[in-house]
């Protein structure tokens, strides 16, 4: 990804339209999805976790993300 883009969606008028997925991959790593109530996957954990405390531990850091986090746009085209 050569950036981060702010999407404009509804999350700050309905945070409970969006939930996040727990799920066991192919190597017996736990995986995080954030979908959108149509089950389109928004964001997902990027990574396998070892154990599923820790996974959830991602998701909370995402949580913790609102509107004054910063935008870190990399590469030649910004």
């Amino acid at each position: 990804m050569d950036g981060l883009t702010l999407v404009e969606t509804d999350v700050k008028k309905d945070p409970e339209y969006y939930y996040f997925e727990v799920s066991l991959d192919r190597q017996g790593q736990y995986r995080w999805h954030l979908r959108s109530s149509t089950g389109i996957v928004i964001a997902d954990s990027g990574q396998g976790y070892t154990t599923k405390q820790s996974c959830e531990n991602g998701i909370k850091i995402i949580q913790t993300v609102n509107a004054a986090t910063l935008i870190n746009h990399i590469g030649k085209n910004f």
